[in-house]
């Protein structure tokens, strides 16, 4: 994220001087090494926090629905950066990695049914799984 917002104020600011640094020993060992899940780009979908089930027994999927729209301005930023010449190809440095929720019991089982039907809904615009 640091880096993300050093670039921003870059695009911005050209003239200001913007320094970062690490806390820890090594580049990104916090937030982005691979048993964190902050500071990596997601659609939001997989994570069952971000849809809870309401009271009367819906599922709000409001947030999950604004973290992916998060991601896809991330995708916009980093396509910009790319036809700018400042990163690389995007398969340098995205890599998709399958997500998969887990449950146990009828009625968590019944809560994803419920929460894929609300993500699937028409009215939502898009499928988890990227379908219409």
């Amino acid at each position: 994220m640091s880096v993300t917002l050093a670039t921003y104020l870059q695009e911005l600011q050209p003239d200001w001087h913007v320094e970062l640094f690490e806390r820890l020993d090594g580049v990104a060992l916090e937030s982005s090494n691979g048993w964190n899940n902050a500071g990596t780009g997601h659609s939001g979908f997989a994570e069952l926090n971000y849809t809870p089930e309401m009271p009367d027994g819906s599922v709000d999927i409001k947030r999950a629905i604004n973290i992916a729209e998060q991601f896809e301005i991330s995708r916009q930023f980093w396509a910009h950066q790319v036809k700018a010449g400042r990163l690389g190809q995007p398969s340098d440095f995205i890599n998709p990695t399958g997500h998969m929720s887990f449950v146990c019991g009828d009625d968590r089982i019944e809560y994803l049914r419920k929460r894929r039907d609300a993500l699937a809904d028409p009215a939502v615009g898009t499928a988890a799984d990227g379908r219409p």
